[in-house]
């Protein structure tokens, strides 16, 4: 008699196993093998973060000639102009660059005077040279404000910037190209 009970356990425990393990576990491999093309991460050494997600944003993607299919770390981030007006903005996400920079006709959207803001010389690619006005932006990030610096450049193609200083030294920035994401956590 106790074998025929130690039988039905472990049955009872295997049709268990297969109920809350096994098919489940298919359900979420499948899940990312056809969303994602790939199976979850499960079995990989991946960094480890204890962060907090604030905000994950999907790259963009942008077609160049010659280059076909780029993604690029493009984000809409809420600025808060001097009259409290609330705008978004897409600013290319750029680890390279030191500060963010807007082109000069937002001054004017944000209520920026720049009579009092200092003149600088930028160089950008190529070592080009153009004029640009030292300032600062209020960004929010989900609802909290935060100052960076800014730079208005008169610069004709000039493009919305998001740069290290200001931003990522209070944020953690992950360029996730696997899943094609932008994470800022705190």
């Amino acid at each position: 008699m106790s074998t025929n009970y130690l039988g039905k356990a472990l049955l009872k425990f295997l049709v268990l196993a297969l109920l809350f393990i096994v098919i489940p576990s298919f359900f979420v491999y499948m899940f990312f093998v056809l969303t994602k093309g790939r199976p979850p991460r499960i079995s990989t050494v991946q960094p480890v973060f204890y962060g907090k997600d604030l905000v994950i944003l999907p790259y963009s993607i942008k077609k160049y000639a010659g280059y076909g299919n780029v993604i690029e770390p493009e984000i809409k981030i809420r600025v808060k102009g001097n009259d409290g007006r609330v705008t978004k903005i897409n600013f290319l996400l750029d680890s390279g660059a030191v500060v963010s920079t807007l082109p000069i006709n937002y001054a004017d959207l944000f209520g920026t005077d720049l009579k009092r803001a200092k003149r600088i010389v930028l160089r950008g690619f190529g070592n080009k040279r153009t004029f640009g006005y030292m300032s600062e932006i209020t960004i929010l990030i989900k609802d909290k404000e935060l100052k960076i610096p800014l730079v208005f450049s008169e610069g004709e193609s000039t493009k919305k910037i998001l740069g290290r200083h200001g931003f990522f030294n209070n944020y953690t920035i992950i360029f996730d190209h696997k899943d094609q994401v932008i994470r800022i956590s705190q």
